[in-house]
């Protein structure tokens, strides 16, 4: 959980739980698995040039979801055919990163 999401849970509870359950209700594997829904989510937010989301997806899918860097770099290709180069190449330096 992000430090911004603990925070809100301590000071602002309420708002953390409906959070929480949008996660649990977006995520629920009701047609697409949810590991498929999550490498979906990875390849949104590399085409956002968004280095932190992508991080962020990145590290979920792989601890949680037992993505790996094939299923990634599959979403990827993807990226780099709809958002261009510049987002295809964050966000393996970002995939990078996580394997090192």
């Amino acid at each position: 959980m992000s430090s911004n999401m603990d925070k809100l849970k301590v000071d602002f509870p309420e708002l953390y739980d409906t959070a929480a359950k949008l996660n649990d209700t977006v995520y629920s594997g009701r047609v697409l698995s949810q590991k498929e829904q999550k490498i979906i989510a990875i390849a949104l937010a590399a085409g956002s040039c968004n280095e932190v989301a992508t991080r962020k997806q990145m590290e979920n899918a792989i601890k949680y979801y037992d993505v790996n860097k094939d299923e990634i770099m599959d979403a990827l290709g993807i990226v780099l055919i709809m958002n261009g180069k510049p987002a295809f190449t964050k966000a393996v330096g970002v995939l990078y990163s996580l394997l090192e």
